[in-house]
């Protein structure tokens, strides 16, 4: 499916920022009423990584308690466009499979759509530091 071009976001200054726009510097509220399901960011379980393959938590989704080195184990292999890393601890994606190739960190708690250069890219990911 085709989603168009998304305009490029204004970068923000801060370790591991540069090709993603922060969206929440804290857990979404999850706190939903009886019969509601969460949507968005919100699917992604407490002490997981998780990645979209649409913007803003949308999408397919794969949630991770330590990682892959192959994300076409999950269908997501070059297809993540957003993720939350919903642990207490920093996670890194790489760009090739193995853990290999241009890496990025992504810190504790926060969610992301993923623009520029990476956007599309991920092939491998783990959590602790790159």
């Amino acid at each position: 499916m085709d989603r168009g071009p998304r305009p490029e976001p204004a970068r923000h200054p801060g370790p591991g920022s540069g090709h993603v726009r922060s969206q929440a510097q804290s857990r979404p509220d999850t706190r939903a009423g009886a019969g509601t399901v969460p949507a968005g960011f919100g699917r992604c379980p407490e002490n997981h990584f998780c990645l979209f393959d649409g913007p803003g938590g949308t999408g397919w989704m794969a949630s991770f308690r330590h990682g892959s080195p192959d994300l076409g184990r999950q269908r997501l292999n070059d297809r993540a466009s957003s993720l939350f890393n919903n642990t207490d601890d920093t996670w890194c994606v790489y760009d090739g499979h193995g853990y290999t190739g241009d890496h990025l960190p992504e810190y504790p708690r926060r969610s992301s759509d993923v623009y520029g250069d990476w956007d599309n890219t991920f092939s491998s990911l783990r959590r602790g530091e790159c």
